[in-house]
C-alpha cells in the first residue's frame, strides 16, 4: 500500500491518498491532486468538517462518485457554511498565527451534501484487505474523528499535531469534550502508532506531549 501526502493550499493542511491494487481512498481532500490513470477512487474519508479539510469534497465526489464517510456530526456540519468555517475562513486565516499564510483570501461560503456513510461513536470499514477503524474524538470540533488503519497509522485530523496542543475551534470546539470523551481513548493507544496529522509532519504517538490542556 502506498500513502501519499499532499499539502492543501488552505492553511497547508494535509490530504492523504491511500492506494492499492488500482484502488484508492482520500482522506481530507483538496483539489490540487492529479489522480493516476487507471486508479479508482472508492471513498473519501473526513476527519472533521472544517473547510481546509473538505475543500475538495464536491470536486472529487462529482468527478468520481466516490462515497463520503465521516461521523454523523461531521456530515451535518459540512452542509452548513458557518459550521464548516468557510463562511469566515478568510478572516480566520488572517487572525491565526500558527501557519504562515499567503493568499487564502478568496474562499466563498462552501457547502456539501450529506455524507453517504456516517457513524456515531465508532465504525469499521474493510478496504483492499485493510482495516479502517473510525472513532469519534470531539474537542477540536463537534464532528472530529480519528481513523486507525491496520492498527499502525492514525489519521488524526486536527485532534493531534506533534508540536501543538489541541486547538478548540471556533465552530464547536470544546475542552470538556476533549477531556471527557477523547483524551483517554487516544492516550491509551500503543505508543508506536504513526500519527498522520491534519497539518505538519507525522510522528509517533509516544512523542505527543500535550495531553493536558490549559
Amino acid at each position: 500500500m502506498e500513502i501519499e501526502v499532499i499539502e492543501s493550499p488552505y492553511l497547508k493542511s494535509n490530504m492523504y491518498v491511500l492506494s492499492e491494487n488500482d484502488h484508492s481512498i482520500m482522506i481530507d481532500p483538496c483539489e490540487n491532486y492529479q489522480m493516476k490513470p487507471g486508479i479508482r477512487l472508492d471513498n473519501i474519508l473526513l476527519t472533521h468538517e472544517h473547510y481546509d479539510h473538505i475543500s475538495g469534497v464536491n470536486y472529487w465526489r462529482n468527478l468520481t462518485n466516490a462515497q463520503i464517510a465521516c461521523s454523523s456530526q461531521c456530515s451535518q456540519n459540512i452542509m452548513n457554511a458557518k459550521k464548516n468555517m468557510s463562511q469566515y475562513f478568510n478572516t480566520f486565516c488572517r487572525i491565526q498565527a500558527w501557519v504562515k499564510v499567503e493568499g487564502n483570501g478568496d474562499v466563498m461560503p462552501y457547502e456539501c451534501k450529506a455524507a453517504d456513510i456516517t457513524f456515531k461513536a465508532s465504525m469499521e470499514m474493510e478496504w483492499q484487505n485493510h482495516k479502517l477503524f473510525f472513532f469519534e474524538t470531539p474537542g477540536h470540533s463537534k464532528g472530529s474523528c480519528c481513523i486507525l488503519l491496520d492498527d499502525k497509522w492514525l489519521f488524526s485530523g486536527d485532534t493531534l499535531m506533534k508540536d501543538y496542543p489541541i486547538a478548540f475551534g471556533p465552530s464547536g470546539g470544546s475542552k470538556l469534550d476533549w477531556m471527557s470523551k477523547s483524551k483517554d481513548v487516544l492516550q491509551n493507544l500503543p505508543k508506536d502508532i504513526a500519527v498522520m496529522p491534519g497539518h505538519f509532519e507525522s510522528f509517533l504517538l509516544g512523542e505527543y506531549r500535550f495531553w493536558e490542556v490549559v
